[in-house]
């Protein structure tokens, strides 16, 4: 048996790609694949984890987790999803680490499903857009400036996977940018359910109604109606010509509103960012999804 769990990271997807993949629920049972509703696993794994920090995870629990994740599917693979599973928004980043309960949760995991392979999957975001956002909406003026006294230039996502990989070397992780998701997004889908890519999801380009203007929209789905059996290459090479297009300056460019943010520190720690995914293709067991190279 095979547990996908799906770790966020907070200000990505914000929950749309679980809700596309249940939408997509009835087409994956097909292919061995199960998506549990998410309200009465997030309660469940919710108390295992506090259950976990405090003593052992009771029997009660554990049953209730098992039945809300698999009950009755007889799916081999089963695939769950919470940003909040390695913390709240306000604990995803402390004394310059991300998520330093992802250890304590993922070995909660563990010893829910002690016979199951599992896999995790998480989407990063550049941190000199995901820090500031974050800080700005749940953290005073007192906490932010808290923000500044880590070595924000050299905060790397590869350092955290890096600890998941050590204390689980048997886990294996898959990666993307969140920057590249709208691209991707089929081939995350894809990946996440472990089937053919010629198999298409509905609601696939579900991303697109964000960023592109109406019109844009419009001439995007016209063109892919009258363009089937395009390779997921060709998909993406669109996706990215309707973008350059059509896409809309809100919904691409983000305003960062943290107090002495500014655009040298924004540079710096982009740049870091995009040196880091050569660090991430290093890590063993880590698979990072990227964008197909353009021809």
């Amino acid at each position: 048996m095979q547990i996908v769990f799906h770790t966020g990271a907070h200000l990505t997807d914000e929950d749309r790609l679980i809700k596309c993949l249940q939408r997509n629920r009835e087409m994956l049972e097909k292919h061995d694949v199960n998506v549990p509703g998410l309200a009465a696993y997030r309660k469940w794994i919710r108390s295992a984890f506090g259950e976990n920090e405090s003593s052992n995870i009771s029997a009660m629990v554990s049953k209730e987790v098992y039945e809300s994740v698999v009950g009755r599917s007889g799916a081999n693979r089963h695939i769950i999803s919470n940003p909040g599973f390695f913390g709240t928004e306000k604990m995803s980043f402390r004394n310059g680490q991300f998520y330093r309960m992802a250890e304590h949760r993922i070995d909660a995991m563990s010893k829910l499903f002690p016979s199951a392979q599992l896999e995790m999957f998480m989407s990063i975001r550049n941190p000199a857009s995901f820090l500031p956002t974050i800080y700005y909406k749940y953290f005073d003026l007192t906490g932010q400036k808290r923000l500044y006294e880590n070595m924000l230039t050299s905060v790397r996502w590869s350092d955290f996977f890096m600890r998941i990989h050590q204390a689980f070397p048997d886990i294996p992780i898959t990666v993307w940018c969140n920057e590249d998701t709208p691209v991707i997004w089929g081939k995350i889908l894809q990946t996440f359910a472990n089937i053919n890519a010629s198999i298409e999801f509905e609601g696939q380009f579900t991303l697109l109604n964000d960023i592109l203007s109406e019109v844009g929209l419009e001439q995007f789905q016209s063109f892919m109606q009258n363009h089937k059996g395009l390779s997921e290459e060709q998909k993406q090479q669109v996706i990215i010509a309707f973008i350059e297009k059509f896409g809309r300056e809100e919904a691409l460019e983000q305003e960062i509103d943290l107090p002495n943010w500014n655009d040298e520190l924004t540079d710096a720690m982009t740049e870091t960012y995009e040196d880091d995914l050569e660090r991430l293709a290093h890590i063993p067991n880590l698979n990072v999804i990227l964008p197909d190279p353009m021809q």
